[in-house]
C-alpha cells in the first residue's frame, strides 16, 4: 500500500473511532520501542504476563459482529497497570489499538473490535514504574459471523 493508501486506511480508522497509535518497531523482533512516552522492555520468561489465549466467537448482540475473550496469567512481580495491545497488522508496522488501563491483577479482557475474519496479534504489556514490559505475542482469528438480517439470528 502506498503512502496515500495509508493515509487513507489511517482516516478511515479515525472517521470510525478507532485510535491507530504509532510505534517504532526493533528491526529483527516484536519488541516496540515506548509506548504512552515510556520504554517497552522485553523481559526473561515468566517475569512478563504469560499464558495468553484467545477464543474468538460471534455475539447475538449485534449481528454480523464477533467478540474475542483474551486470557493471560499476570506478570510476577505484578507490575502498577497493565495494557492489552491488539493489531490486524502485526507489530512490526507500528499499527493497533490499545484498551484502557487495566489494573494490575485483570486476567481478561473482552476485545469487541473484531476486524472481520482477520488474523488479530496481541499482547499484554506490564507496567513496572516509568516502562512498560511486553508479553509474548499471540494471534486469533476472528470469527464467520454470518446473520439473518431480517431477523437479527446468527446462523
Amino acid at each position: 500500500m502506498g503512502p496515500i493508501g495509508v493515509r487513507f486506511a489511517f482516516s478511515v480508522a479515525a472517521a470510525l473511532g478507532f485510535a491507530v497509535l504509532p510505534l517504532n518497531a526493533l528491526a529483527g523482533g516484536l519488541q516496540v520501542k515506548d509506548f504512552e512516552g515510556m520504554p517497552v522492555k522485553a523481559v526473561a520468561s515468566g517475569a512478563s504476563a504469560s499464558n495468553l489465549a484467545a477464543q474468538a466467537e460471534c455475539t447475538g448482540t449485534y449481528p454480523n459482529r464477533g467478540v474475542a475473550k483474551l486470557k493471560w496469567s499476570i506478570a510476577q512481580p505484578r507490575g502498577t497497570e497493565q495494557r492489552v495491545l491488539v493489531s490486524i497488522y502485526g507489530f512490526r508496522e507500528g499499527r493497533f489499538e490499545a484498551t484502557p488501563p487495566l489494573p494490575p491483577d485483570q486476567t481478561e479482557y473482552t476485545w469487541d473490535r473484531i476486524q472481520g475474519q482477520s488474523v488479530h496479534s496481541w499482547m499484554v504489556l506490564t507496567r513496572r514504574g516509568n516502562a512498560w514490559e511486553a508479553s509474548p505475542q499471540e494471534t486469533f482469528d476472528g470469527p464467520g459471523c454470518v446473520a439473518d438480517m431480517r431477523t437479527g439470528a446468527l446462523r
